[in-house]
């Protein structure tokens, strides 16, 4: 029997994609002796798919499978399909706007950096621009402190 987590049911949240999939794959191939089949792994990941806005086409799929109709050619045609179903269609967009509002706080200045660069590389955005969202982002203290 695998160590591998039980995923956390996931709400459709784009920013929980790649999280909520990843945490799928450990857990269904950590556990091959039990999905056996493709249809098994589907409505396992159905079962964890949760949300209003989400339950027509959840409810579709699970009648579908039932009823014996292939709708995806494997497991990772539908892990393909969901990814691209609950991706961020703009994700340099979205970077930009979480470098726009990023504030340090009364957080080191270091953890500060860390998701600073890791919202900066997911942009095309020049130095010039990132060293602005940058000193906007610092704790005001120490901002006066350094400039």
């Amino acid at each position: 029997m695998s160590a591998s987590t039980v995923p956390q049911p996931f709400d459709g949240t784009m920013k929980d994609t790649k999280s909520f999939v990843s945490s799928l794959i450990l857990y269904v191939y950590g556990r091959t002796a039990e999905y056996l089949s493709n249809e098994l792994k589907v409505m396992f990941v159905l079962s964890y798919i949760q949300g209003e806005k989400h339950s027509i086409g959840k409810n579709e799929a699970i009648n579908l499978i039932a009823a014996g109709q292939e709708l995806f050619k494997d497991f990772k045609d539908f892990i393909v399909q969901m990814e691209a179903q609950f991706r961020d269609l703009s994700p340099k967009v979205t970077a930009i706007g979480k470098l726009k509002t990023l504030q340090q706080g009364s957080s080191f200045v270091d953890e500060y950096i860390l998701q600073f660069k890791a919202e900066a590389s997911q942009t095309d955005l020049g130095d010039t621009a990132l060293v602005e969202y940058l000193k906007a982002g610092l704790n005001p203290t120490l901002f006066k402190y350094i400039y």
